[in-house]
């Protein structure tokens, strides 16, 4: 297989291959869709900078990238605040970028990464769950460290923090059988969440109370959905569990 070099780059990209080394490094102005029609075009031939080879012999940046979603409640601004100062603290500089780790997304991201020589990335992903890429592992593999956050064990070789919800959701429910709540339910986005459901109405069926539909009000996994959901529907589901 013949070695893609920038000027291959350049080539498809329709620049020359200077505007490839500014667009990949950074290190000067070119216009935003300039940059993106670039990086497509690296992504497409995987195409990495001499300079991350460079990282990889014992060269490094002391940067790290930092993925999570700002959209889910597990990434509050205190938590992602915390792995800013953290990783401040250890003298390395981050680089946050907020997304829904969908695989295009995700692959995008860490390709940008690689070509800014980040040393390694920090991947919040507990919603949506996410699935297992043969090119997300490839291109993992190019940094010198990785770590996901998670809600369960994904098969990546990276390191990995699974934090469980399941132990909040317990002792909730133990909450509202100590205080004789008759009315418990859980709000979740269905069918992603239904672990956490099951775990919900397992704990109530523990303490002995019944259950049924009653006891989730499905969310929706849409964005579009969602808000409808809390802007028209949600004060309906108050009334009529509740009264007025």
């Amino acid at each position: 297989m013949t070695k893609v070099n920038i000027q291959d780059v350049a080539k498809g990209a329709k620049v020359s291959a200077m505007t490839v080394v500014r667009a990949l490094n950074g290190t000067g102005p070119v216009a935003p869709k300039t940059r993106q029609r670039i990086l497509a075009e690296a992504r497409r031939l995987n195409y990495f900078p001499n300079a991350l080879v460079k990282g990889v012999k014992g060269q490094r940046t002391k940067t790290v990238g930092l993925v999570f979603n700002a959209a889910t409640p597990e990434t509050t601004a205190d938590n992602i605040n915390l792995m800013v100062h953290e990783l401040q603290r250890q003298e390395h500089l981050p680089y946050i970028m907020s997304l829904v780790p969908r695989e295009e997304d995700l692959k995008r991201c860490l390709h940008s990464y690689l070509c800014q020589r980040v040393d390694g990335v920090v991947i919040w992903s507990d919603y949506p769950p996410l699935p297992y890429s043969a090119e997300i592992a490839d291109l993992l593999a190019h940094f010198h460290a990785s770590v996901f956050v998670t809600a369960s064990r994904l098969r990546y070789a990276s390191d990995q923090v699974v934090r469980s919800p399941f132990p909040a959701i317990r002792e909730v429910v133990d909450h509202f059988a100590l205080t004789d709540r008759r009315r418990p339910a859980i709000f979740a986005a269905l069918p992603v969440n239904q672990a956490k459901v099951d775990c919900f109405l397992e704990r109530l069926r523990f303490h002995g109370l019944a259950t049924g539909p009653h006891n989730c009000i499905d969310t929706g996994t849409d964005p579009a959905a969602e808000k409808t959901f809390f802007d028209e529907e949600f004060p309906q589901v108050l009334a009529q569990r509740f009264g007025k």
